[in-house]
């Protein structure tokens, strides 16, 4: 099974968390995905962590969130943080 419709050049960047052991979404889904936003040039990131299952955020969301936090910055502000 494959994801349905493809990743245009102008949609929205993605910054993607996939648990290596998600029985929910499928792994070959994220990386399919992330394969996808490559090919359209809209890929920020993709990160699959070995072990978790479909709760990636409550189990690694403190090691997650400053990657989210540079990428956002990154594409809202486009420049060094504030003072």
């Amino acid at each position: 099974m494959e994801l349905e419709g493809p990743i245009e050049p102008d949609d929205a960047p993605v910054l993607l968390f996939h648990g290596a052991d998600d029985f929910i979404v499928p792994t070959h889904y994220g990386r399919q995905a992330a394969m996808f936003a490559a090919k359209a040039k809209r890929l920020l990131g993709y990160v699959e962590y070995p072990g978790i299952g479909h709760t990636v955020f409550q189990q690694r969301g403190a090691e997650s969130m400053p990657l989210m936090v540079r990428t956002l910055r990154s594409q809202l502000v486009g420049g060094a943080p504030c003072a």
